[in-house]
């Protein structure tokens, strides 16, 4: 009821009471600071309640939005990716069934709960299968290949993850083609010889 705002200004005012001072530092590693969205909302948080009426306010608040957004998207990608190559893929034996329920259509929002409800008291076995219920999602027959998540490039050779900017804005495809032009970033084993 109160929105993610709401409670977020509500969190603030807890650990500003249980600290005892208006001036701390965060440690977004640990506990409920590590959710999305908290970490986020910081510069929209840190300022007073009046504060958050004026321009510099909704400007913050507005920030932390896409911010919120833009975060809640790669996590969506890379959790998408752990589904297909954990439980999608052929190489493993199927653990779990995974459905796909279509959520992209919210003025349908009853019906989708009715369909995803419905699975569950099937899954759960409180009701039998029927034409109507979803099927499972089907294994694929592909190779374990971890695709980089947009922004991110993975090197095989060195083992390392490498970040970049959105590929419109840099030269050239970065981690495919100019891998090697970094220092400390060589292919192992008998070709290393080479480069040194």
């Amino acid at each position: 009821k109160r929105g993610l705002v709401g409670e977020l200004c509500e969190f603030k005012n807890q650990l500003v009471k249980s600290t005892g001072t208006k001036h701390f530092r965060l440690d977004f590693t640990k506990g409920v600071l590590q959710c999305i969205g908290v970490k986020q909302f910081q510069q929209y948080l840190e300022l007073s309640e009046d504060s958050r009426r004026t321009e510099k306010g909704r400007k913050a608040l507005e920030d932390a939005l896409t911010a919120m957004k833009y975060v809640t998207k790669k996590y969506a990608r890379r959790q998408m990716r752990w589904i297909n190559n954990r439980f999608l893929k052929s190489g493993d034996k199927q653990a779990v069934s995974v459905y796909r329920l279509d959520c992209t259509d919210l003025a349908d929002w009853q019906r989708l709960t009715d369909q995803a409800v419905d699975l569950a008291k099937v899954v759960l076995g409180r009701k039998p299968r029927t034409e109507s219920t979803l099927k499972p999602m089907e294994i694929t027959e592909q190779k374990n290949v971890a695709l980089p998540v947009y922004g991110d490039y993975y090197c095989n050779d060195c083992s390392r993850l490498f970040s970049s900017k959105c590929p419109e804005h840099q030269l050239g495809p970065f981690a495919y083609t100019d891998i090697y032009n970094l220092p400390n970033n060589y292919p192992s084993g008998s070709s290393l010889n080479r480069y040194t």
